[in-house]
């Protein structure tokens, strides 16, 4: 048996041809719109699933009185998948969240070694542009002087997360008022 040969290494020379910067940047970038697409479309696919299944649930157990449930293993088997799917859902949107904070981090940092593009990015803001430098020439890779809280995903993604933990709950809650009042 042949040993294993490694495989060619990454085929861009940087530092032979600086405008590969600019290339790698554009395809960072427009993976990252990519994966940001597919994460809002993933989640706005849990909430109107969560919404009809939470409205399946509440049907069965407002339209009861007294509460005495029509068919109770449904609305168990329905609040039990209703928190198997936000739990699921929550890991995916973090999982996809933490894709996009990886692939901005990197077109953050092939920006800085694309001369020109600073002044743009920060839309002239001398300030911001002045700061950065500053903090290349001391090696802080773009870390700014006030620290900042880093986050492993993105802020829109915490709050989509915590929309479906919201879920989650509910169905805990619908969970409860199933096993409770269909035991009787």
């Amino acid at each position: 048996m042949e040993p294993l040969k490694p495989r060619r290494k990454n085929s861009y020379d940087l530092d032979a041809a600086p405008e590969n910067y600019l290339e790698l940047w554009k395809w960072f970038s427009e993976d990252t719109a990519k994966i940001k697409d597919k994460m809002w479309t993933m989640a706005s696919f849990f909430y109107t699933l969560l919404g009809a299944l939470l409205g399946f649930i509440a049907k069965g157990v407002v339209g009861t009185h007294p509460l005495k449930l029509e068919s109770p293993t449904v609305l168990l088997f329905a609040s039990l998948t209703g928190l198997l799917l936000s739990g699921y859902g929550m890991y995916m949107l973090w999982e996809y969240g933490r894709h996009i904070r990886t692939g901005w981090d990197r077109t953050n940092y092939l920006r800085t070694k694309i001369k020109g593009l600073t002044p743009i990015w920060y839309a002239g803001d001398v300030e911001r542009i002045e700061e950065e430098k500053t903090d290349l020439e001391q090696g802080k890779r773009g870390k700014a002087k006030k620290k900042k809280i880093y986050m492993p995903v993105p802020p829109f993604a915490i709050r989509l997360i915590g929309l479906l933990g919201l879920f989650l709950l509910v169905f805990m809650g619908a969970l409860g008022v199933v096993v409770y009042y269909g035991s009787q």
